[in-house]
């Protein structure tokens, strides 16, 4: 029988949970949380605007176990999680999805690779799909992700995801990856410390807009935010690692997802998101890659360049209304190319050095 670690040999976890219109889940999520071996944490949720009972639930079922923030209006994921960062007193912290729930021992397995290794800068377990309205349909385990993916032509996936668990990712509990997905990642808050940024302006002599800065980049708002931190994170010389032991269950309907593995797969997955979502998508991965993006080698440039050729074809041809993402990617720009100077200038690891990342089946371990 497994016994809960005391709190005395625990260093301190902050936990937020960003919620909106999470009513129907927020519940089974915190009940989850405080199931957790590990014990020595904090929760903070942080109410975006919810137009349902959200907020309710939380101060009805948890009091003052945990602290409630509630935003005037619907801040989105990064600049909300900032918050949370903010407030939190813990060495290390647990952004958590409010449609995710955890196994008991998720943290402590977790909080036990932060400890044992001080590189980590990173780390999250296997996220399994479930459909937590219809369980009897749930035929078999389906991965949501192990960690993120970038092939060569930049084309980022969540690795395994849509593969029935056969164990293909257990090979070790101590694996290397490119980053870590945002639906329960565990950061350490000192690294997060470490890749902060200056609050640009987009235009303007003064380099910022004031005497501040972000860790999460709330250009943003939502979505790629993830893989932003990860790829900053290995600029610095951090490693981001995932650790198959520690499992979650990711209603993955309620945040969107899916691996394309063949044309038909990526035209299903496209139609499949709003067209808000298509469109926020899009314009992230394109400030992240004018911020972040480095090429070792021409192949790696001109499969880069293939492929963006033929997205924007289907773009223009299939789905026009994702074309509104360029005025906001024009306008941003300025403020982009201020904080990759920022960023490159301050960064640790060369293009050569990532380079083994951008491949096809990229996993490294440790020792």
């Amino acid at each position: 029988m497994k016994t809960r670690q005391t709190e005395k040999s625990q260093p301190l976890v902050s936990i937020t949970v960003l919620a909106f219109n999470g009513e129907t889940s927020l519940r089974d999520c915190l009940d989850a949380v405080f199931k957790q071996t590990y014990t020595h944490i904090e929760v903070l949720v942080i109410d975006n605007a919810s137009t349902d009972r959200s907020a309710d639930v939380v101060q009805h079922y948890f009091g003052s176990k945990v602290r409630l923030q509630r935003n005037p209006k619907n801040v989105g994921f990064a600049p909300g999680h900032n918050q949370g960062i903010a407030h939190a007193k813990g060495k290390y912290m647990l952004m958590l999805n409010q449609d995710l729930i955890l196994e008991p021992r998720y943290i402590e397995y977790l909080v036990g690779q932060l400890e044992a290794n001080p590189r980590i800068g990173a780390i999250m377990g296997k996220l399994i799909s479930y459909n937590f309205t219809k369980p009897e349909t749930q035929a078999a385990r389906v991965i949501d992700t192990t960690g993120f993916v970038i092939e060569p032509n930049r084309r980022i996936l969540d690795r395994g995801q849509g593969e029935i668990d056969k164990g293909q990712y257990d090979h070790r509990a101590q694996a290397e990856i490119f980053g870590v997905n945002g639906g329960a990642p565990i950061y350490r808050i000192a690294a997060l410390e470490d890749v902060k940024t200056p609050i640009f302006s987009n235009h303007g002599i003064s380099p910022y807009t004031k005497l501040t800065t972000e860790i999460l980049d709330e250009d943003f708002f939502a979505y790629v935010e993830d893989v932003d931190m990860s790829w900053r994170l290995r600029l610095r010389g951090w490693i981001c690692v995932y650790d198959y032991r520690a499992e979650g269950y990711h209603d993955r309907s309620a945040s969107g997802g899916g691996n394309r593995k063949t044309r038909h797969d990526f035209v299903r997955f496209r139609r499949s998101l709003s067209p808000w979502r298509r469109t926020i998508g899009y314009r992230n991965q394109h400030l992240m890659f004018i911020k972040l993006n480095t090429f070792h080698s021409w192949r790696d440039r001109l499969s880069f360049i293939s492929r963006e050729l033929q997205l924007f074809l289907y773009i223009l041809v299939f789905e026009q209304s994702t074309l509104r993402a360029w005025p906001a990617i024009i306008h941003l720009y300025p403020r982009m190319r201020r904080k990759r100077t920022y960023i490159m200038r301050h960064r640790k690891i060369t293009p050569t050095a990532l380079a083994p990342w951008f491949k096809k089946t990229p996993m490294q371990h440790y020792d």
